[in-house]
């Protein structure tokens, strides 16, 4: 039976200064035990972009550090969060002055770093007086560490979805679950030049590759796919998202 009541849920993500999909994200990263990680993905993703747009003649150079820093995660998510974890490793060694150097070079905004360092705090309260542990500590909600690729993937495809889409091989543009055609936005590290998602689909025939995308936004021409992250594998769609349905096999 339907009730305008909100589900257990819908109570905590009314708590938490994020979007419904973000805070979806952090909670599932508790059961999937990645909270510190999915925490910091998701600030960021809350807050603007840390890259700077550099002049036209420093544009391959800037996209270049990106999908250095990204270190073939293929996701927008994971490249902020390795750059959250340097900045960490700075602050613990002393090294503010080595950090700003380093978002020079990256063509990162040292000052948005800095905010999202600081909004990570108030989410971890925010967390807290909803009784989740610690997103710093140790535990059951950070047993699969902060560099396990696979769970980080299963924790941003729980909480975005249904922002899904999909391409098959020969194919350029991504379809969603609207049935709209869209492609990967400029800003993100997928679309830098040499990234398997910046041009047609080499996967084999008759498999599907899987994208998953914070905001689509219509484009001149065309739909695009901010803050996007390459699936490696649909195990997470078929286990965390929505409802499972088995097509009966044609039997000749």
């Amino acid at each position: 039976e339907e009730t305008n009541d909100l589900t257990n849920l819908g109570l905590c993500l009314s708590v938490m200064s994020l979007d419904p999909t973000v805070g979806k994200m952090i909670i599932w990263s508790h059961l999937l035990g990645c909270a510190r990680a999915t925490s910091s993905m998701g600030v960021a993703m809350s807050y603007k972009s840390p890259f700077v747009l550099p002049p036209p003649f420093l544009r391959k150079q800037a996209d270049d550090a990106k999908v250095q820093l990204s270190e073939n995660s293929e996701s927008d998510q994971i490249t902020v969060l390795n750059v959250l974890r340097t900045k960490d490793d700075f602050a613990r060694r002393g090294g503010d002055g080595r950090f700003f150097d380093y978002c020079r070079q990256n063509f990162l905004g040292v000052s948005t770093m800095n905010m999202v360092s600081d909004l990570r705090r108030n989410i971890s309260r925010e967390l807290g007086s909803l009784g989740f542990p610690p997103t710093n500590g140790s535990g059951y909600h950070n047993r699969s560490g902060d560099k396990d690729s696979a769970f980080l993937q299963a924790a941003i495809a729980a909480g975005l979805y249904p922002n899904i889409a999909s391409r098959r091989r020969g194919e350029s543009n991504f379809s969603t679950a609207t049935n709209r055609k869209a492609k990967v936005h400029i800003s993100s590290v997928n679309a830098c030049k040499g990234q398997p998602l910046n041009g047609k689909s080499t996967i084999a025939e008759g498999d599907v590759e899987f994208i998953i995308f914070g905001e689509m936004t219509r484009g001149v021409t065309s739909f695009t796919m901010s803050n996007t992250t390459h699936l490696a594998s649909p195990l997470p769609l078929l286990l965390l998202c929505g409802n499972l349905r088995v097509r009966p096999a044609e039997i000749k």
